[in-house]
């Protein structure tokens, strides 16, 4: 989610809070959310309508200035997979009022016809996502009609192979292949990092849907908020706004894809210099490998009103802090003057001995660079996450600690693991298999490495992950 989305909804919760606490819910009559429709515009654009209000309202990420969402907001929206990926694609077309099987469908079957603006093709490519996050087993003929189209767009064909796969309950298709060497990545990280983070994005199982969860967390935080409102306050500008925002989360990716194309990442390396302490602003550096155009990108910043400065083979925009983005065709980075001396090749091969490429996210942290104070005793040095990418695969964490105390500690935390699951799920059937998992998982401690290896809950990951989110933040109810 965009950072001005959580900002929003921040100060809808102080404003309840402060406003409103004094008041009980149960002395006022109980006030609907009022319902909130998409429309789309001929160009493509999204609009958002509230209630029987005529007004149309901007969602996140269709005006604002990319550096509006400060580099936090950067990471999370763009570097992990491709953008149209990540929408809420089912809640995008019912609020379009086309929601029913019979439209998705006909969305897919749909041929592109010469003079279709391009969020046509989106559009098509995320009825493929619609469908395959519903289970709509009756697509899977016209699926595979799609893949029998002369000269396929090859973006829907990835789409529509890995939603045949998800139907069928195979293993999802493989995916994109990396063309940088993680060494040649490594060897652009600046000398004083302290953490570096590889993530390599295309070996991990597809994003589909991913913001659903930030969507579904933010509209249970508005009908928090709005049980200690009344009928003016909820159509109050100030509330509009936040509901704009909580409910628009979910097309972020198609915004942004309209914008700046489907861009893809495939991997991606973060480098951080904390300095002296963690009471000063720490310095990021991040480089990125995928897919993507520089023109295109330099040409929708421009019509948004950023400015982009040439700089060879590459654009360079200010994102604040001091930091630039500077993207060519298929790489980028985001970097910090002052943060900038690559380490090069050769000091870059004790990094990548560090981060196992084996596995799809790994972690470096500097014995001797600072850390906080808080969980100092719980100092980790390495870390390696591999993902699976079928459910019958097991997720594997090989982590290396300061001490061998440290490894020991941490050992027997995550041995009460199931037991603190256990008090989580209480009665809750759904919850259940995350409770089993975590009872199979075993535990290996080996001087100052601890190396986890558990199987993944038999279970629909993405409604597991949903009750998770919203009865964590409901406090259980």
């Amino acid at each position: 989610m965009a950072a001005t989305t959580w900002r929003r909804v921040t100060i809808l919760l102080t404003l309840s809070c402060a406003g409103f606490s004094s008041l009980r819910a149960q002395d006022r009559p109980k006030v609907e959310l009022p319902a909130v429709r998409f429309e789309l515009a001929v160009d493509g654009e999204l609009t958002a309508r509230i209630g029987d209000d005529k007004t149309l309202h901007p969602l996140i990420g269709t005006a604002a200035p990319l550096r509006s969402l400060g580099s936090g907001g950067i990471l999370a929206t763009f570097f992990s997979g491709d953008l149209l990926s990540k929408c809420d694609a089912p809640d995008l077309f019912e609020r379009l009022g086309r929601g029913a099987d019979t439209d998705l469908l006909r969305a897919i079957g749909r041929k592109p016809e010469p003079g279709d603006a391009a969020h046509e093709g989106m559009l098509r490519i995320l009825a493929v996502r619609a469908v395959q996050l519903r289970g709509l087993k009756p697509a899977l003929g016209v699926l595979q009609r799609v893949l029998e189209e002369p000269e396929p767009d090859q973006e829907l064909l990835a789409a529509c192979s890995e939603a045949i796969a998800a139907l069928k309950g195979e293993p999802a298709p493989s995916l994109a292949a990396i063309r940088a060497p993680l060494i040649s990545m490594l060897a652009t990280v600046p000398i004083g990092a302290d953490i570096v983070l590889s993530i390599d994005v295309a070996r991990m199982p597809r994003g589909t849907g991913v913001l659903r969860l930030p969507r579904i967390l933010a509209q249970a935080q508005m009908d928090r908020v709005r049980e200690h409102l009344d009928a003016d306050a909820i159509a109050s500008e100030w509330f509009v706004s936040g509901l704009v925002s909580s409910v628009g989360s979910g097309a972020a990716g198609y915004c942004f894809a309209r914008q700046l194309g489907n861009l893809r990442v495939d991997r991606i390396v973060v480098a951080v210099n904390v300095g002296a302490d963690f009471n000063e602003q720490p310095e990021v550096f991040v480089t990125a490998e995928g897919s993507w155009s520089r023109a295109r990108i330099a040409a929708s910043l421009r019509d948004l009103g950023v400015t982009v400065e040439e700089a060879g083979d590459a654009i360079v925009v200010d994102i604040g802090d001091g930091q630039k983005l500077r993207v060519r065709d298929g790489s980028l980075a985001v970097d910090k003057d002052g943060f900038r001396e690559p380490r090069g090749e050769e000091a870059a091969r004790d990094l990548a001995a560090a981060l196992d490429g084996e596995a799809q996210i790994a972690l470096w942290w500097d014995a001797k660079a600072p850390y906080p104070e808080e969980i100092e005793r719980f100092r980790i040095t390495r870390g390696a996450l591999t993902v699976p990418l079928s459910m019958d695969e097991h997720l594997r964490l090989t982590t290396q600690w300061l001490t061998p105390a440290t490894a020991s500690a941490v050992a027997g935390l995550a041995g009460g693991l199931g037991r603190l699951l256990e008090t989580m799920t209480d009665d809750k059937d759904e919850l259940v298999p995350l409770t089993e998992a975590a009872a199979e998982m075993k535990v290996v401690r080996d001087g100052v490495r601890v190396d986890f290896d558990a199987p993944l809950p038999q279970a629909d990951l993405l409604q597991l992950a949903q009750e998770l989110f919203v009865r964590g933040y409901s406090g259980g109810k």
